[in-house]
């Protein structure tokens, strides 16, 4: 009987220690476990290049300056435009009258015009054909040099053309134009338009608006400078819009999926994190960190690009700042898994002794 009562007192015994044993060596709470990543804040930022070329007129902003998307931030000066508007407009106005012209055929008064021109034309060839006939004969009853008959000839032979050529603007101006002519008259006049359609787009380019709510964080052109197409004029920052990049790498990667939040603290707030979501996960690799091959054997590193979004907060984060990512470590939530097994199996075993 007291043999009984010392055996159920050990085994009592041993379970309590057991259990202080397990208790004293507990890990805390697997979130407080972290692993970090080095990232890069980056804000939404666009440089306001000019589409055309031209002299800058007038600079509404200056560094520093808020705006409000649809503001104007510059003009350039729009005289040699306005110019060639003009020259695009009487092109049109040209091409059309022709047009008008070939499709509603010649007026009664420029036919009238032309049949004069050419009943002139026919009287001049009578009067040539008459005094060549008459110098002929002087020249076979050789009372005549040959030369002065020539002159008379060239002269008849040019007079002759000119009917040829009156008849065939007569003919055209009763007949009108012909299918082919219209076309390319309308063709004409549809590139004219096309030019002066192009002339207002940019004019309309000689005014620049800010494409977002911002900041003008630089300003790079000065008024009454010359620039050309493309060149950048102004820079705007919306420091509101931010985001984390960071490289992971493929052993940590796996880990995580688009829309987990995160936390991730600064130099200027090391003990206050900020909140973040991951956005954007890139499939392909980004680079890979080359290792010493005598280094434990480890292999490249290959890292992937992660962006984080970063949700509401008050605080400053500026682009270029560095910050470091508080991720779950696996490796700790797999060993404290493990030993915590490991404790329950020593437990039940002592109960059963």
């Amino acid at each position: 009987m007291l043999k009984r009562i010392r055996n159920s007192i050990l085994v009592t015994f041993l379970v309590l220690t057991l259990f202080t044993v397990g208790c004293n060596n507990a890990k805390e709470p697997v979130m407080e476990e972290k692993a970090t990543l080095t990232g890069t804040v980056e804000a939404r930022e666009i440089d306001i290049r000019n589409k055309i070329p031209g002299e800058i007129k007038t600079l509404k902003v200056e560094e520093g300056q808020s705006v409000k998307k649809g503001d104007l931030l510059y003009e350039i000066d729009p005289k040699d435009l306005i110019a060639k508007k003009m020259q695009a407009e009487a092109g049109i106005n040209g091409a059309e009258a022709q047009l008008n012209k070939a499709i509603s055929g010649a007026r009664a008064q420029e036919i009238a015009q032309i049949e004069a021109l050419l009943a002139k034309a026919n009287a001049k060839v009578q009067l040539l054909q008459t005094k060549y006939d008459r110098l002929l004969q002087l020249y076979e009853a050789e009372a005549l040099p040959k030369d002065k008959l020539d002159d008379v000839e060239t002269e008849l032979t040019v007079a002759k053309l000119d009917v040829e050529a009156v008849t065939a603007q007569l003919s055209l101006a009763q007949e009108g134009a012909n299918k082919d002519d219209i076309a390319a008259l309308r063709a004409q006049a549809s590139g004219a338009k096309a030019v002066l359609a192009e002339v207002n787009l940019h004019i309309q380019d000689t005014k620049v608006y800010a494409p977002f709510d911002g900041v003008v964080s630089e300003v790079i052109a000065k008024e009454g400078e010359l620039i050309g197409q493309g060149t950048p004029v102004l820079t705007i920052s919306n420091y509101q819009d931010k985001w984390v990049e960071a490289n992971m790498d493929e052993i940590k990667v796996v880990d995580i999926k688009i829309g987990d939040e995160v936390e991730f603290v600064s130099k200027a707030y090391p003990d206050e994190p900020f909140k973040g979501k991951i956005v954007s996960l890139n499939q392909n690799p980004d680079f890979a960190i080359k290792k010493s091959t005598n280094e434990l054997n480890e292999k490249d590193t290959i890292t992937y690009a992660v962006k984080i979004n970063v949700l509401a907060d008050e605080r400053t984060l500026l682009p270029g700042m560095m910050v470091d990512i508080l991720l779950k470590d696996k490796n700790v939530i797999e060993k404290d898994t493990k030993e915590n097994d490991i404790k329950d199996k020593d437990i039940k075993n002592g109960e059963n002794l």
